[in-house]
């Protein structure tokens, strides 16, 4: 094939994880981690411990967006940082102002954000025009917006809430 499956990326990442990384960050050292896409999603399975393979592909990972882990002493990563920013499912938390809009918006807490929680922040007055902005945001048709989603939205210049 053409291409590597995110099984077979997570089967190659989990020795980096548990062999280089984890003792690493037991330690007490700080790790950067650069890589995209399915590399990510398959270091975050291993943190994180995510058994759902769904919740796993659909985990919005935006390009650019620092991700930052905080750790306890065995290796468990930390839920709650009093100055990260968190989008559901991920633990760890971004870097960026764009993160706390997100989460403005995404009242319930999903980690995506759909056409009545645009338009209760006034990005969108009716159902025709919440369908126009879900056309532009949505990239993958599931009729919600995560946040690597809002961050493509955003990067080409979307409307600002009214």
């Amino acid at each position: 094939p053409l291409t590597e499956s995110l099984a077979d990326t997570c089967n190659r990442c989990r020795p980096v994880w548990e062999k280089e990384l984890e003792p690493m960050i037991r330690n007490g050292v700080n790790v950067l981690v650069v890589g995209h896409a399915n590399q990510l999603r398959a270091l975050i399975q291993c943190v994180q411990q995510i058994s759902d393979e769904r919740q796993l592909m659909t985990l919005g990972v935006p390009n650019t967006m620092p991700l930052v882990y905080t750790f306890e002493h065995d290796g468990t990563p930390v839920s709650e940082v009093e100055t990260g920013c968190f989008v559901s499912p991920l633990r760890g938390h971004y870097l960026g102002s764009e993160c706390l809009e997100f989460n403005e918006i995404d009242t319930d807490g999903s980690g995506a954000v759909d056409a009545t929680e645009f338009r209760a922040a006034g990005f969108c007055d009716n159902d025709d025009e919440c369908e126009a902005l879900m056309d532009v945001a949505d990239n993958n048709g599931d009729k919600l917006v995560d946040f690597k989603e809002f961050m493509a939205w955003e990067a080409k210049g979307r409307p600002k809430s009214r």
